[in-house]
């Protein structure tokens, strides 16, 4: 039984060891992270893949069988603005749904 508790002691501290000596966070080559990752097609040849800066700037790109495509910038995630919303009293909610 001291043979078994051993091994499991062993087994999570060797996890733990691994996890503080490895730990870290992805980086691309380029030396910016990556703040969000997509990656979608139609199962065939090619596949769209877009990415996106800390700073909210989005790229695109095409992957296909004849190569990848330049990197497309298709704006900032951030500089859309706030959402218009209408706070309608209570008055005009209870006569909307009467």
């Amino acid at each position: 039984m001291l043979k078994k508790l051993f091994y499991a002691c062993a087994s999570i501290l060797m996890l733990a060891l691994a996890y503080h000596l490895g730990a870290g966070t992805a980086q691309g080559q380029s030396g910016s992270m990556v703040t969000g990752f997509a990656i979608g097609g139609d199962g065939g040849n090619w596949a769209d893949c877009c990415v996106m800066t800390p700073s909210g700037d989005v790229f695109t790109r095409t992957l296909g069988t004849a190569g990848a495509s330049p990197l497309v910038y298709i704006g900032n995630f951030w500089n859309g603005g706030p959402t218009p919303a209408a706070q309608p009293t209570w008055g005009q909610l209870k006569a909307r749904y009467r």
